[in-house]
């Protein structure tokens, strides 16, 4: 029984020793040291948890990772970190229905998880699900009402699904909850703009390039809501050029502007016309 205590004390001085390594950048160090607690105590799931989280992050061995999230898993089977893990490097590799599977395996044994429910809309929605995905994304929300990400996620979504009155209502509860970065204000921008509500639209897009001047589908965009707003062409030709400048292989840039130009064109050759 000693021994067994020894045993115990000295792997997690070991594993102690490794994170004392993450925190210093120094991650082969960690893994060696991950590695001696695994030796010196084949059931310290925390040592093996640790392990493979270090060789996924820092690493990228998703392979090793695997294995040793699973052997974590193996010995403590509600080592629900373990699930979370491993599921998003199964997204990573595009396994989303095995990533789903994990994540159903965290609310198995811990059903309060928001986190697993927003990870498995996540998966649903990159095999463009997207029913399936605002569920969990509701779900999510019910046990932290309070994550605009939550609400960010579920209005994609909708806009997905060419909802966009319930896309802008998930939008507006992201923005009321704080999220105001780039990618809430462009996305309510679009969903504004497939609604035909251009003013509004303009509103947005403006504060989401404010925000970030190397968005270059945002300057697209505003291009389209400006011409939708029969405002200067010029000024609109100026939005999808630096759309191109910023991303020369963003096709949806060339042929507004090319669309743009020819119409410009071919006005100006029926004013010359009926002079």
């Amino acid at each position: 029984m000693k021994n067994e205590n020894t045993n115990f004390e000295l792997s997690n001085n070991y594993l102690k020793r490794g994170l004392y390594f993450i925190s210093e950048n120094k991650f082969s160090e960690a893994i060696e040291n991950f590695t001696e607690a695994i030796y010196i105590n084949p059931n310290n799931e925390i040592a093996f948890y640790q392990r493979g989280l270090t060789s996924y992050i820092y690493f990228r061995e998703y392979e090793e990772a695997i294995n040793d999230l699973d052997e974590a898993i193996f010995i403590n089977k509600e080592y629900y970190y373990a699930y979370l893990t491993k599921g998003q490097i199964l997204v990573e590799l595009g396994l989303f229905q095995e990533a789903i599977k994990n994540y159903n395996e965290v609310i198995t044994y811990k059903s309060d998880c928001a986190l697993a429910y927003f990870l498995i809309g996540n998966a649903f929605k990159k095999l463009e699900c997207y029913t399936e995905s605002i569920e969990n994304y509701e779900n999510a929300i019910k046990l932290e009402p309070q994550k605009a990400d939550f609400y960010y996620a579920k209005g994609w979504a909708y806009t997905s699904l060419k909802q966009y009155q319930n896309a802008i209502f998930c939008y507006d509860k992201a923005i009321n909850l704080g999220l105001k970065d780039y990618n809430v204000f462009y996305e309510k921008s679009l969903a504004l703009y497939l609604l035909n509500d251009n003013q509004q639209a303009l509103e947005l897009i403006d504060k989401a390039i404010v925000i970030n001047q190397n968005g270059y589908e945002a300057y697209n965009l505003r291009g389209n809501i400006k011409l939708n707003l029969l405002l200067d062409i010029n000024d609109i030709i100026k939005d999808y050029t630096q759309a191109i400048q910023l991303n020369s292989f963003y096709s949806p840039a060339y042929f507004s502007r090319g669309t743009t130009v020819s119409y410009t064109h071919l006005r100006a050759h029926e004013t010359k016309a009926n002079l």
